[in-house]
């Protein structure tokens, strides 16, 4: 399940966690995901800021069904928490810019988070990283 609320949504049209989680943060801070109850169903609510014109800000939801905590699994592997954000979207497939966009950083700045990622899993490679992060959510998964 998915849900995306664009820009001109009025804040008293959203869910009041999700404007509480936005209006506490700085406009400027990564636009990191929040986890979120929504009817008994753990959602993960991406927050992406909208720029129509330079001197317009808006945001958009994108807010997607999930386990309550796919990064919980990762952090278990001995990964700090920003390693265990980035190693999560190198397993969906993302790439270093995505990911950067994804976490309100440069590509330079995940390049260098997985590099460490791969020292912790003794691994050498993006694909073999992948498949250590994915086998650890499947096990956790099937708990």
């Amino acid at each position: 399940m998915r849900a995306a609320l664009g820009p001109g949504v009025p804040l008293d049209r959203i869910p009041k966690a999700w404007s509480d989680e936005l209006k506490s943060r700085d406009r400027g801070a990564p636009a990191t995901p929040f986890w979120h109850t929504l009817r008994g169903q753990p959602m993960s609510v991406h927050v992406a800021p909208i720029r129509p014109t330079p001197d317009e800000f808006s945001v958009g939801f994108l807010a997607q069904a999930g386990p309550a905590d796919p990064l919980e699994p990762l952090r278990g592997l001995g990964l700090t928490p920003r390693q265990a954000e980035v190693l999560h979207w190198l397993a969906q497939g993302k790439s270093n810019p995505e990911i950067g966009i994804i976490l309100g950083s440069s590509s330079l700045t995940v390049k260098k988070h997985l590099e460490a990622v791969y020292h912790a899993l003794g691994v050498e490679n993006r694909t073999a990283a992948a498949v250590v992060a994915l086998e650890a959510q499947r096990i956790a998964g099937a708990r």
